[in-house]
């Protein structure tokens, strides 16, 4: 195994498609999920046209819509994009969205049938318990300091509505404390990892990378930089992100992964949890009844958001609106 630690070397890693894959490490996932190895071979199969029966090549799609012999597991996605083409797809999320919950989603966003369709797209490569437990670190640090809180309560305020209506665009580009926590705390409690297979000899940077090498980077290290966040960066301060605007676009930050495996989430993660301390904060009072927070629980293993150790004892109650 080769570990990268320069964020050249990871960019270069996130670049390199051909050479460097992640499906070695879905295959090991799926393999968890007991699908046998004969049929993981006819998922991830170079050229799966040359499975094809002669008499059936001639209408087979696997001959026809694959002019670049791509393995089955990446075209299935592409021909349901095709098949769903135009507006259909959008009318069955739209039309499915109402049926379970009503106008109100649509009230809180239109768009939602097109985030849920970039969501679903590769929704099982993660684990979906991350937005929550961001939202819980988020939510906690704002609650323990009562300058936060004032604040924050103060810009997202103006995005609520007594009627329990949500004003997005305000949340999410017009909150700038709201921002610098959410960069903050992905910072500080991602643990995001780069992995991937070479299926070919290439380089990074001048390393040979053999065929059948694994490359890996545990980028939680470079968010601890006291380099690059200052000495200070074991520790939440938001205020980092509000000094410099370009914080969260250098390339030692990487909290929701990079290259072909960008969480394709982030968007509506972004929005669920931005959306529930507004309503938290403009709703209820919430006191800390022993002031402390969790530490995080950063000896297990963690594939993105980082879970504490405990939890955090709060007294609800409902404000007068």
């Amino acid at each position: 195994m080769i570990i990268l630690i320069s964020n050249r070397d990871i960019a270069t890693t996130w670049r390199d498609t051909a050479a460097l894959t992640f499906d070695p490490v879905i295959q090991q996932f799926i393999t968890t999920l007991d699908i046998s190895k004969k049929t993981q071979e006819t998922l991830f199969r170079e050229n799966p046209a040359s499975m094809v029966q002669r008499e059936n090549k001639f209408a087979s799609l696997l001959v026809k819509e694959d002019p670049m012999h791509h393995a089955f597991c990446h075209l299935q996605m592409e021909w349901v994009k095709q098949q769903l083409s135009g507006n259909m797809l959008a009318d069955i999320v739209f039309s499915a969205t109402k049926a379970l919950f009503g106008s109100e989603m649509l009230e809180v966003d239109p768009r939602f049938p097109e985030f849920y369709f970039g969501f679903e797209e590769a929704a099982w490569k993660i684990s979906n318990n991350n937005a929550h437990t961001i939202c819980f670190w988020t939510i906690s640090h704002i609650i323990t300091s009562p300058s936060l809180l004032a604040s924050v309560r103060t810009e997202t305020s103006k995005a609520c509505s007594p009627s329990g209506s949500v004003d997005l665009t305000i949340l999410t580009n017009h909150c700038p404390q709201l921002d610098a926590i959410w960069h903050e705390v992905l910072r500080l409690y991602t643990a995001v990892s780069l992995i991937r297979v070479a299926i070919q000899k290439t380089s990074i940077n001048g390393k040979i990378i053999n065929k059948g090498d694994q490359v890996m980077s545990p980028t939680r290290q470079s968010h601890l930089n006291r380099e690059l966040f200052g000495s200070d960066a074991t520790e939440l301060h938001p205020e980092r992100f509000l000094k410099d605007k370009k914080l969260a676009n250098q390339k030692g930050y990487h909290p929701l992964g990079g290259g072909n495996t960008y969480c394709p989430g982030r968007f509506l993660a972004k929005q669920e949890v931005y959306t529930l301390v507004a309503l938290m904060l403009y709703r209820f009072d919430i006191d800390v009844e022993d002031g402390s927070l969790p530490t995080v629980n950063a000896a297990e293993p963690s594939l993105g958001a980082m879970r504490p150790m405990g939890n955090i004892r709060v007294k609800v109650s409902a404000r007068k609106l």
